[in-house]
């Protein structure tokens, strides 16, 4: 796994973990720090796994990784969100 591919699953966990944490309730900084980890594993996971979302050439597969980095993120960045969310 090359580091551009590290960067799209990141990316792609950074722009999905937070969006759903606030559309669910969670907190914003969860969703960010969550999102960012579970992009990476995310993508990482799946890429070991021989998982493709889409298939093709090199701009697809930088689409690959940035919709793997987005799963992973959004699911990891709402678990994040509502365990680091304050109690009142």
């Amino acid at each position: 796994m090359d580091i551009i591919a590290l960067v799209m699953n990141g990316v792609g966990g950074l722009v999905l973990g937070p969006l759903l944490a606030r559309l669910l309730g969670g907190s914003l900084g969860g969703g960010v720090i969550g999102g960012l980890i579970g992009g990476i594993a995310g993508g990482y996971g799946m890429d070991a796994a021989g998982l493709q979302l889409v298939g093709g050439s090199d701009v697809i597969a930088m689409l690959n990784n940035f919709l793997q980095g987005g799963i992973g993120g959004g699911i990891v960045g709402v678990i994040a969100s509502f365990l680091s969310k304050s109690r009142r």
